[in-house]
């Protein structure tokens, strides 16, 4: 059986999207409520669709077994889940994606990426679950840096210590 895949455009899995008449009907909703209409689409983003840049970064052969430059994973963490998101991934507008992510499992894996990232100058953006409604996960760092390495922690999945000072 296939692993599920998260939507690179939205809330949920790729499974879950809104057939045709699901779409049609949210739209004449949203027609009623704003008053637009017409030439809005409401067909979801394919990845073939998308005109992505290539990486400005290259995985090293010791990260591999952690981080990629794939595509799905690029558009995933691109945007977090506000309406404006929305509509820039409605849009197709995938013009700044993240150059690699990473999906490290322990604290020797953190290091290593921060390790790399801080020897090529590259920005290095934590990833939680993508939920983000103020841009903070977006890559926008300019020229300053010669890419961006988003580090999704979804693998850290287990408290190690609790400091009951702090």
């Amino acid at each position: 059986m296939a692993e599920r895949r998260l939507k690179f455009w939205g809330w949920g899995y790729d499974e879950s999207s809104p057939d045709p008449e699901e779409a049609r009907a949210w739209l004449k909703r949203l027609a009623a409520r704003t008053g637009l209409s017409g030439a809005l689409d409401l067909s979801p983003p394919k990845l073939t669709e998308l005109d992505l840049r290539a990486p400005r970064l290259e995985v090293p052969d010791a990260l591999s077994r952690i981080a990629t430059g794939n595509a799905y994973e690029r558009a995933l963490h691109s945007y977090g889940k506000s309406y404006p998101d929305y509509i820039r991934a409605f849009g197709r507008d995938y013009r700044n994606p993240p150059d690699i992510v990473a999906y490290p499992e322990g604290e020797e894996d953190i290091r290593d990426l921060l390790d790399w990232a801080d020897g090529i100058g590259a920005a290095v953006i934590p990833f939680g679950c993508g939920s983000s409604v103020v841009g903070g996960i977006e890559p926008m760092v300019g020229d300053a840096f010669t890419g961006t390495l988003t580090i999704d922690l979804r693998r850290m999945d287990k408290v190690v210590e609790v400091d009951e000072a702090s």
